[in-house]
């Protein structure tokens, strides 16, 4: 049964926005105000979709993934990652026959898989602790036990480093990535920080399936979230079930880099019309980014 939850200020979403699932749409969010190095940020917004669809598939929590990516890949900048596509340190199995590439490791020249792309290594990711026995009681899980996880790959010997598990939870933690888990599972309902009733779009939502959902007309559903017609809800985007507010509980907001007016009424389940009258603006205008926006 769906649940409400209260996620905190600008809730989860935010994050998900910021990673780029949504860029088409909404823009930066809250990684710059992680204060995330450039090179985590490009990370995160390259490969937490992949992480994202390998969890809807394979089960494994996309926190899990994405972390386990950024610190066996030094953020997609080794050696590994740059010249074999290999985001996880995955070695060659005997008798392997297929592309490889030879690179220091527990012991000089060990075999490690190459791969065409970054996707192929995702996919092998998620192939290797699926088709291993020595993973099989991670599956029984709670999907949002990140910790239960990182613990039991520690333990199953996915890495030598004694303290891989720790790593993997500071990473999580530090970035928030627990919030891409809630894109896996069952479908949820959350609370905004403004009160506002919602669901997180997933990959080939459309309003018609989400509108089948929560029970209402596709239009309806498109209006509480004033989304023109033909449009599509992106992935980790906040889907409202109920009326959008006037006002949102913070005074204001300073608009990010390529952060378009529609992200700031979503993010904080505002009317986008009420925020383009109160800050005197047109549909048509993007003010630059630093631009301090009225929100009541």
């Amino acid at each position: 049964m769906s649940s409400f939850g209260n996620t905190g200020p600008q809730a989860g979403f935010t994050l998900l926005r910021s990673f780029g699932l949504v860029a088409g749409i909404c823009g930066w969010g809250m990684v710059s105000s992680l204060r995330a190095q450039p090179h985590v940020r490009v990370y995160l917004e390259r490969y937490a979709p992949l992480a994202i669809e390998e969890m809807q598939r394979y089960k494994i929590p996309a926190s899990i993934t994405l972390a386990q990516g950024m610190l066996e890949s030094n953020y997609g900048r080794s050696r590994l990652a740059t010249e074999a596509n290999n985001h996880f340190g995955i070695k060659c199995p005997p008798g392997w026959t297929g592309r490889s590439m030879r690179h220091d490791d527990d012991r000089p020249q060990e075999c490690f898989k190459a791969y065409d792309n970054a996707e192929g290594s995702y996919r092998d990711h998620s192939l290797f602790l699926t088709e291993r026995p020595r993973y099989a009681d991670l599956f029984s899980l709670r999907p949002d036990d990140y910790k239960g996880w990182a613990k039991g790959l520690s333990k199953a010997g996915y890495a030598t480093n004694p303290k891989y598990a720790a790593l993997l939870i500071e990473l999580i933690e530090r970035y928030g990535l627990d919030s891409l888990d809630r894109l896996g599972g069952e479908r949820q309902r959350y609370k905004s920080a403004n009160g506002v009733a919602y669901t997180l779009a997933r990959p080939g939502d459309s309003w018609e399936t989400l509108s089948d959902w929560a029970g209402m007309r596709p239009e309806k559903l498109r209006d509480r979230n004033e989304a023109p017609e033909g449009s599509t809800p992106e992935p980790g985007t906040p889907v409202y079930l109920k009326k959008k507010k006037k006002k949102a509980a913070e005074a204001v907001h300073a608009l990010e880099y390529g952060e378009t007016l529609y992200a700031v009424a979503q993010s904080y389940a505002v009317r986008l019309d009420v925020l383009l009258e109160r800050n005197g603006l047109l549909p048509t205008d993007q003010p630059p980014a630093g631009t301090v926006v009225r929100l009541r």
